[in-house]
């Protein structure tokens, strides 16, 4: 597995003591995933059912990527249920006659046209002749623990940035109109920053150039190895969120504090990591209180 990040694990091991995880869902708000957990693949207590998992999703690879960014991330969340289905579709409902094969087939069907309208070469009929690759080299029997690990890496990645960012349509509050121009009482602070914006759309402009790789590919930098571009990552995270009022529970004066002291260069070594705990702490329990769920978080490699 990929190293974790203290202050996440940290803050995510926290807020599960509390966190009630048989509540359901909020009205019209899914509570699926966008890529397969990494737990899925960890967990798994076979090794030959984890190889199977590991070389399904590099067989399927290219689809799944290809439904988000064609779709958009909320058209593509699936249980984890479903996922575990798909990771094993090689190990369970090869029996065409069976209920787990009829569900098998309409999967297939269902992927195979997506393939065929986006002109991809792949045929999902004969999957046991895909030969799973990563990064131009082909797989054939084992993949080598290494491999394994960057994939983990993948996908805690593009999950933690793509549910960031769903969080943030939900959970962002548009501002009205003449917003920035409202005249303020003496000593009295403003309730918008440059970040905020009339349209969503004009919102997502911002943050993605604020907080780089948030809506690009690219690492969002709550994985850097460098202390402080991984300090500077979560001072934006902490600044976007500022704009999450959606009917949520604000960010705690305390938080507001801490995270004033990031910017600091002579900051000490334990205000810092501090400051990181809470701000992770407010975004785990922001995002598995309206999602239901705890969120994909950053990783090491």
């Amino acid at each position: 597995m990929p190293m974790s990040i203290e202050a996440w694990s940290d803050a995510c091991y926290t807020f599960s003591h509390d966190f009630d995880q048989q509540q359901g869902p909020r009205p019209n708000v899914s509570c699926n995933y966008v890529l397969p957990e990494p737990a899925l693949f960890a967990n798994h207590s076979q090794d030959d059912s984890r190889q199977a998992y590991f070389a399904m999703y590099l067989k399927l690879r290219l689809v799944i990527m290809y439904r988000i960014r064609s779709k958009g991330m909320l058209e593509c969340l699936r249980s984890a249920g479903d996922w575990r289905k798909i990771l094993g579709l090689e190990l369970h409902g090869t029996k065409k006659d069976s209920q787990a094969g009829k569900i098998r087939g309409k999967f297939i069907a269902d992927m195979q046209a997506e393939l065929d309208n986006a002109n991809i070469n792949l045929d999902l009929a004969d999957l046991h002749k895909v030969v799973p690759s990563w990064c131009g080299i082909q797989y054939p029997e084992e993949i080598p623990d290494s491999v394994c690990k960057e994939i983990l890496q993948e996908i805690f990645t593009i999950s933690f940035k793509l549910e960031l960012a769903m969080a943030d349509q939900y959970l962002y509050q548009l501002q009205p109109d003449g917003f920035d121009s409202v005249e303020l009482e003496e000593g009295e602070q403003p309730m918008f920053d440059e970040l905020d914006a009339l349209t969503y759309e004009e919102w997502k402009v911002k943050v993605s150039v604020f907080l780089p790789g948030f809506t690009a590919e690219g690492n969002t930098g709550f994985s850097s190895r460098d202390q402080a571009t991984r300090r500077a990552a979560m001072y934006k995270l902490y600044r976007v969120m500022c704009g999450w009022r959606g009917g949520m529970p604000g960010i705690h004066e305390n938080t507001h504090r801490l995270a004033a002291k990031l910017v600091d260069k002579a900051v000490s070594c334990k205000d810092m990591d501090t400051a990181k705990y809470h701000i992770a702490f407010h975004y785990v329990a922001t995002f598995a209180d309206f999602f239901k769920h705890a969120p994909v978080l950053p990783h090491l490699l």
